[in-house]
């Protein structure tokens, strides 16, 4: 049972003839169609331990049992997770993953501390066991990613670095006795000596992360001296040395490998027939806007000052995520159509409003309350691409430092930690939803632009005020309705009737943010506010939407 606070607000019900407000109401009329499947992984988190800056729950660890405070575990057992992706991210292409277990063969002592991609390092108390410890508890699938750029960047011979990270995915799934390649060391038998005689069952495997980025590509080449065609056969020879090799291991666990582009020399690597018939999943990712405070508009730099509040939240709520041409949010845009062409699924390994350089730029509220909506509002684009987009992992689960972390804390235990807007929002939308997207038709929801190309993200030339769609299961129907303005209540028109009968009460859930947070640790303490309410419901009926609120609409199917 979730252990979230839950807030009861009065919002109400009201009578289409006693909407109380001057602008006539959106209309949703919801059809009896099913477009597609939401898998419930979609709402995963990202386990990430970063040598840079957040270490994650390495800051939390206890050194001498491995074990995180029973305050963070209640947490993230409330948070009821399904998938969980662990260890990075960043640093995982600089890391031997031996060094996060114990009795490792030929190596004396204890796990080494690990130099991260920044040459920072980070220690390795909260290994692979302590990680498996939790998601026994937690009943996560889980996700792991493995060093690609050994093999890429020719910093071990490729059959080497192939078969070392396939090592993990042995440790991890081989049975005891299982048939190893002849030069790999018995990593079960390394895993029961350390306490799991039993495989831990990983779910996914990924092959390297964001090998699109500058420093990888650079790295690569210069090992290399290859580019154009002979830079991508390269990558196809190098993913094709991992993927046997994980073969060899696991017949049929499915792999993740990272997303580039769908063009040019890229398009062989993934065009290439063993690489489409041996990965599922493409790995996505979104951040959104890095540095707050650099905008501009038309290509020309415009000063901090000269917005108003109201402009920065609708910037900054409307972050991350793209927008199809009636305002709503797409989560990555068409561009996924290209790599379902291919026949590839969507892994979304890693995603948040990641935003710095905020404070102290408007006056009437802090950044971290817009991010939640903007958040609730990616959420609601993954759903809709949930026909391709089958995998998500918020970045990142639990943190001391950075502020976008799900859970933050504090590691030297002062306060209680507590959910961030981001972490709340996916929480509630983990525990609300159905399983099937239902086709709508949505009408005369007002809309407007945001011009501003703000840090990373791009301006967009419509955004609705109410982001609206509708799942259902067998039992009940939810009805997500987002209004992301700042100071509008709106009203929606709802026309349930071709669903069949359904319960005459319903409940109303909320996620909102507080403007400002409360005082203590952390940049968003205590904005996070989720709430419920029982209302009367009818098959049409009108309902206000308060400004800066994401509801859902819980309605009993009676059929």
């Amino acid at each position: 049972m979730m252990r979230l606070q839950y807030i009861f607000l009065s919002l109400t019900l009201l009578p289409m003839i006693a909407i109380g407000h001057d602008e006539p109401p959106a209309t949703l009329v919801v059809h009896d169609e099913v477009l597609h499947r939401i898998d419930p992984r979609l709402f995963g988190q990202f386990f990430e331990r970063a040598s840079f800056g957040e270490p994650g729950p390495e800051a939390f660890v206890d050194s001498k049992t491995g074990r995180l405070p029973e305050s963070i575990m209640a947490k993230m057992e409330a948070m009821e997770i399904p998938l969980v992706r662990f260890p990075g991210g960043t640093d995982v292409d600089y890391i031997d993953w031996r060094d996060m277990i114990d009795n490792v063969p030929g190596r004396p002592g204890p796990r080494p501390v690990t130099v991260g991609h920044s040459g920072r390092s980070i220690t390795n108390y909260f290994g692979y066991d302590e990680y498996f410890a939790v998601r026994d508890r937690m009943g996560w699938e889980t996700i792991l990613v493995v060093n690609l750029l050994d093999g890429l960047a020719r910093k071990r011979p490729l059959e080497e670095a192939a078969q070392l990270a396939a090592g993990l995915v042995a440790y991890a799934n081989a049975p005891a006795g299982a048939t190893l390649p002849e030069s790999m060391p018995d990593w079960p038998a390394v895993r029961a000596k350390n306490g799991h005689p039993e495989p831990f069952g990983i779910q996914f495997v990924q092959i390297g992360n964001e090998i699109f980025l500058r420093r990888i590509r650079e790295a690569v080449k210069e090992a290399t001296g290859l580019d154009g065609e002979a830079l991508a056969r390269w990558y196809i020879e190098v993913y094709t040395a991992y993927i046997q090799e994980i073969r060899k291991v696991d017949p049929s666990l499915p792999i993740i490998i990272d997303h580039w582009s769908v063009t040019g020399h890229w398009k062989m690597v993934l065009g290439d027939p063993y690489i489409r018939e041996q990965v599922t999943y493409i790995a996505r990712h979104k951040y959104a806007p890095g540095p707050s405070n650099q905008i501009s508009r038309d290509e020309e730099s415009v000063e901090t000052d000269s917005l108003t509040d109201k402009e920065w939240w609708w910037a900054w709520a409307t972050m991350p995520g793209e927008y199809d041409g009636a305002g709503q949010n797409l989560a990555f845009g068409l561009t996924l159509n290209e790599l379902s062409e291919l026949g590839y699924l969507v892994a979304a390994t890693e995603w948040n409003w990641n935003g710095w350089n905020w404070r102290d730029i408007n006056t009437s509220f802090e950044a971290p309350a817009a991010a939640g909506i903007g958040a609730a509002g990616w959420l609601q684009g993954m759903m809709r691409q949930g026909d391709l987009i089958r995998l998500g992992n918020q970045s990142m689960l639990l943190a001391a430092n950075w502020q976008f972390g799900a859970i933050q804390g504090d590691p030297a235990g002062e306060g209680d930690p507590y959910y961030s807007p981001q972490g709340s929002a996916t929480t509630f939308y983990r525990r609300h939803h159905g399983g099937d997207l239902l086709r709508t038709t949505l009408e005369g929801v007002p809309s407007m632009p945001q011009p501003y190309h703000v840090g990373w993200g791009p301006p967009i030339e419509k955004a609705a005020l109410l982001d609206v769609l509708v799942t259902a299961d067998k039992t009940t129907i939810f009805i997500h309705a987002l209004n992301r303005s700042f100071d509008r209540d709106l009203p929606l028109k709802i026309d349930l009737t071709a669903l069949g009968p359904i319960g005459e009460r319903a409940q109303h859930h909320t996620f909102t943010c507080k403007l400002k947070s409360d005082s203590g640790h952390g940049a968003s303490k205590g904005m996070a506010q989720v709430g419920r309410r029982e209302i009367e419901i009818s098959s049409t009926h009108t309902v206000m939407l308060p400004a800066r609120t994401a509801s859902i609409f819980a309605v009993p199917r009676t059929r």
